[in-house]
């Protein structure tokens, strides 16, 4: 009896154990987003549900607010705004709720297949520091297009059909694109996973890094690196950076026309085959890769140059 007592009792624990992790595993990401939001004195102050078949695309413009975009919704899709003092004082619920009644409209709304996130501001000035720093957050389906514009705010995308991201001040950071991928920040990094389609990007003071994408289109930087691992490249593909490196690895073994050129560093194109060259000194190369085709023009004022098949 002692036996078939101890055997219930371990089964018992053994399944509750089991039901624990599964609900954990399931809610894992929008536990660890939720609690790490709080410890940093964010209030969840609105959150909405949607059809997640329904959406097709995502238009999403904001004010001073980060944006949190995870292609991770199945059945539903989750729009969660959270606030907190600009300042980062802690705020109770009621004064978070007065100063968004008083200044400020959200809309989360679903028109037709696009799903329409925007902030507004009710007044021109806000009186004596009562702004509000919020967060975006929202769990959409991985086959949407998303177009995210932010004035002041990051912008963290993990997965998405296509995207158009554009920042004033902020970084940007995507994960997994099954289709093209266009960034631009004023101030602020650009860093891309992937993208099965082009990939374009510039910014004014920060870095540019592409891990893997189907065809690079254009990349700028005033004063950053730039770092793309391209399938192949565009047409006509412009990369410049002021001061900064530029790092290119290509898949496709094409024919290309180079132009190349730095004021002030090194041009590295020894790990390409079959160079024909035009001109070649220590600043500036032109020359034809396999009897010549796409058009690549590389320049920068200060930092080196290389271009490597990957």
């Amino acid at each position: 009896m002692k036996k078939k007592i101890l055997a219930i009792a371990v089964l018992t624990f053994l399944l509750a154990g089991a039901c624990i992790q599964a609900s954990h595993d399931s809610g894992e990401d929008h536990v660890s987003v939720g609690s790490a939001l709080l410890q940093d004195n964010f209030r969840s102050v609105l959150k909405k549900s949607f059809d997640a078949s329904a959406i097709k695309s995502m238009n999403i413009s904001t004010v001073s607010a980060d944006v949190e975009v995870r292609g991770d919704a199945a059945g539903k899709a989750t729009v969660e705004v959270f606030a907190k003092g600009s300042n980062n004082k802690s705020l109770s619920a009621s004064e978070i709720q007065q100063r968004l009644d008083k200044y400020y409209r959200i809309i989360t709304e679903l028109n037709g297949s696009e799903l329409l996130v925007k902030v507004e501001f009710k007044t021109k000035h806000i009186e004596n520091n009562e702004g509000l720093s919020l967060k975006f957050v929202l769990h959409t389906p991985a086959n949407a297009d998303a177009a995210i514009k932010t004035v002041s705010g990051d912008v963290e995308l993990s997965r998405a059909a296509g995207a158009n991201i554009g920042t004033v001040s902020g970084d940007i950071e995507v994960g997994t694109l099954s289709g093209d991928a266009t960034a631009s920040s004023v101030s602020g990094d650009i860093e891309l996973q992937s993208a099965s389609g082009s990939f374009s990007a510039g910014t004014t003071s920060g870095n540019i890094e592409a891990g893997t994408v189907g065809a690079v289109m254009e990349a700028k930087s005033v004063s950053g690196d730039i770092r793309i691992a391209a399938g192949k490249l565009g047409q006509n593909v412009h990369m410049k950076t002021v001061s900064g490196d530029i790092k290119l690895s290509i898949k496709d073994k094409a024919g290309l026309d180079l132009r190349l050129k730095t004021l002030s560093g090194d041009l590295d194109i020894s790990q390409l085959s079959a160079v024909s060259y035009e001109t070649k000194t220590k600043r500036t190369v032109v020359a034809k890769v396999n009897g010549g085709g796409k058009n690549l023009n590389i320049e920068t004022v200060s930092g080196d140059v290389q271009i490597t098949h990957n």
